[in-house]
C-alpha cells in the first residue's frame, strides 16, 4: 500500500469521525439563502487540523476560503457539509467532501461521504473511483434523468436557468434536484443520474466529486472563473453526451 491509498484510508476515517458533529445542535448565521451552520465551523476546524497530519500542506475550507493564503504546490480542499440548507431542514441529501488537489484544482486524490446514506466514495487519479471499497462499475442508466443545481445566486441567473430547463424537457430529459452538487455528482458517477449541470458553484464543491466522475468512466466539464473560486460545472455518463450537454446547456 503506498502513500496515497494511505491517505484514503486516513481520509476516509476522518470524514466518518467528522460526520458526529452533524448530532449536535444547530445554530444559523449568514446569509438566507446561502446560511452556514456552527457545524460546518465544527467539521471544518477538525478536518483542517486532522488532514494536515496526513499530508501537511494548505488547507482551503469554504469556511475559511476569505482568508485563504496559497504556499503549497497541493492543498487540501474541504466541503465541510455540501447542502447545508438540507441539513438545516433536516433533510439527508448531505455531502462531506474533501480532496487533495493542485493549483488548477485538479484532484490527485478524493474522499466523500454521505453520512445519512452511510456512502463513502473514494478515488485516486488513474486508479478508479469506489463506492464502500466495491469498484464503480461504468453502466448505462436506466432513465434519462439530468440533475440540476441552483446556486445562491439564481435570481441574477433567472433567464439562464429557465432557458436550460425549458431545452431540457423539450429534448426529453427528466430533471431532479437534491441541493448537493457532490452527491449529484456521485450520482451520476454510479449511472443513478445521466447528467449534472450548475453554474455558479464553488470550487470545494466540485473538486473531489469530479475526481470520481472522472475515474468512473464519466466525462466533465470545469470552468473556472479567475480568482474567485467559482466555476461553472458539467458531468456526463459519455463523451457524446458531454458534447450534446455543451451544445444544449450553451
Amino acid at each position: 500500500m503506498d502513500d496515497l491509498e494511505n491517505a484514503v484510508n486516513e481520509v476516509s476515517m476522518l470524514v466518518k469521525q467528522a460526520s458526529l458533529f452533524l448530532r449536535d445542535s444547530i445554530k444559523t448565521f449568514g446569509e438566507d439563502k446561502n446560511p452556514s451552520t456552527n457545524v460546518d465551523i465544527l467539521i471544518s476546524d477538525f478536518l483542517s487540523d486532522s488532514l494536515r497530519r496526513v499530508v501537511d500542506v494548505d488547507v482551503l475550507s469554504e469556511e475559511s476560503a476569505s482568508s485563504f493564503n496559497w504556499t503549497s504546490e497541493r492543498i487540501w480542499l474541504i466541503d465541510p457539509i455540501d447542502g447545508t440548507m438540507n441539513f438545516i431542514a433536516g433533510a439527508p441529501d448531505v455531502a462531506i467532501s474533501v480532496a487533495l488537489v493542485d493549483r488548477d484544482f485538479n484532484a490527485v486524490l478524493s474522499v466523500i461521504y454521505l453520512p445519512f446514506y452511510d456512502e463513502i466514495y473514494t478515488a485516486i487519479k488513474n486508479r478508479g473511483a469506489y463506492l464502500n471499497g466495491k469498484p464503480i462499475n461504468h453502466e448505462h442508466p436506466k432513465l434519462d434523468i439530468v440533475a440540476y443545481g441552483l446556486p445562491a445566486d439564481a435570481s441574477v441567473r433567472l433567464d439562464q436557468i429557465a432557458k436550460a430547463i425549458t431545452i431540457l424537457i423539450r429534448n426529453g430529459f427528466v430533471l431532479r434536484q437534491s441541493g448537493s452538487a457532490a452527491l449529484d455528482i456521485c450520482r451520476v458517477a454510479k449511472c443513478t443520474w445521466k447528467v449534472f449541470f450548475e453554474d455558479g458553484l464553488y470550487v470545494w464543491d466540485v473538486a473531489a466529486a469530479n475526481l470520481i466522475a472522472l475515474e468512473s468512466g464519466c466525462s466533465t466539464f470545469i470552468a473556472l472563473s479567475g480568482d474567485s473560486y467559482q466555476c461553472n460545472y458539467i458531468s456526463c455518463n459519455t463523451e457524446t453526451l458531454l458534447d450534446e450537454m455543451k451544445g444544449l446547456l450553451g
